[in-house]
């Protein structure tokens, strides 16, 4: 795969320049002010996704929204490139394998309507980034015990997880993906191995 490789050019500007130019460009692409708000951190967002969720079948009562936005997140595609959740990238092919950004920043740094755009299908923003689209509209097989399969609940959550990501790294820690087909009786536990 091709890697992208992105840098950002350093300016030598007060703080105050980079706010007014930040202001300026904000301005002129009509983004709500203030347009850094992270609004999947507040509590009233998550309660209401968290009555949502329940509602509509996608979590049993007495689940967590964040912490299946976790598992989501820390699930088998987002580790294959990615250092997140407490573990390192695992290089297992230096030829194949790509790291892709640590995620550990991104509710510093990113707009959640961008990230959310980003996760569903990334090639919509970048054409030529690697990252692939992992949450696809219709395979609802992908992951049927996280979200109840809803590969659109799926890419929400983990737009969420991100963007709470130091409250559930302190709050849940890290977690070990296991698939439930894998971990069953008489299953094949080479099925669950990416």
């Amino acid at each position: 795969r091709y890697t992208t490789v992105l840098r950002m050019p350093r300016f030598n500007m007060s703080p105050e320049e980079a706010r007014v130019l930040a202001n300026y460009f904000a301005a002129v692409d009509g983004v709500p002010f203030p347009y850094q708000e992270n609004e999947p951190a507040d509590p009233d967002y998550i309660a209401s996704k968290q009555a949502a969720a329940v509602h509509a079948g996608l979590l049993e009562e007495g689940e967590d929204y964040l912490t299946e936005s976790w598992k989501t997140l820390n699930g088998p595609l987002c580790v294959k490139c990615h250092s997140l959740g407490g573990r390192k990238f695992k290089v297992s092919d230096p030829a194949k394998d790509i790291q892709g950004p640590n995620l550990n920043v991104v509710n510093q740094r990113l707009r959640s309507d961008w990230l959310q755009l980003w996760i569903y299908n990334p090639k919509w923003i970048t054409p030529y980034t690697s990252m692939p689209q992992n949450f696809p509209k219709n395979n609802s097989t992908q992951f049927p015990e996280l979200f109840n399969g809803d590969p659109g609940s799926q890419n929400i959550g983990v737009r969420d997880a991100l963007l709470n990501y130091p409250q559930l790294m302190e709050n849940v820690g890290p977690i070990v993906y296991e698939n439930p087909a894998a971990a069953s009786p008489g299953a094949d536990p080479a099925a669950g191995a990416e």
